[in-house]
């Protein structure tokens, strides 16, 4: 009976960490479109996966929950946006600072 409700309890956290992660992903598509529409920048051709860590770092940073928090901020503080970009964005200067991006793009 213990294995069971073991089972259970791996299957139940497994099933929340993919929603949490569903939802993550349906946030930063938001944040994304909401950027677009308020800012007129285009962030869909960026990497999602580089996009998401810097945004959540930004999220944690500025003591927020959830990456969808961010919405309503840049509606509200419209001169917060350029802090966001500054934080989110991967600045030319430290692109080229990485060794391993500089000889990737090099090639």
């Amino acid at each position: 009976m213990a294995i069971n409700l073991t089972e259970n309890f791996n299957a139940n956290t497994n099933i929340e960490s993919q929603d949490e992660l569903s939802i993550e992903n349906l946030e930063l598509e938001l944040l994304i479109d909401a950027i677009r529409a308020l800012c007129g920048t285009d962030l869909s051709n960026y990497s999602r996966a580089s996009l998401k860590r810097r945004v959540k770092l930004f999220v944690s940073r500025s003591q927020m929950e959830r990456i969808s928090d961010i919405i309503p901020f840049i509606v509200k503080y419209p001169e917060q946006r350029l802090k966001i970009f500054e934080d989110i964005m991967v600045s030319v200067s430290e692109l080229f600072r990485t060794p391993f991006a500089f000889l990737t793009l090099k090639k």
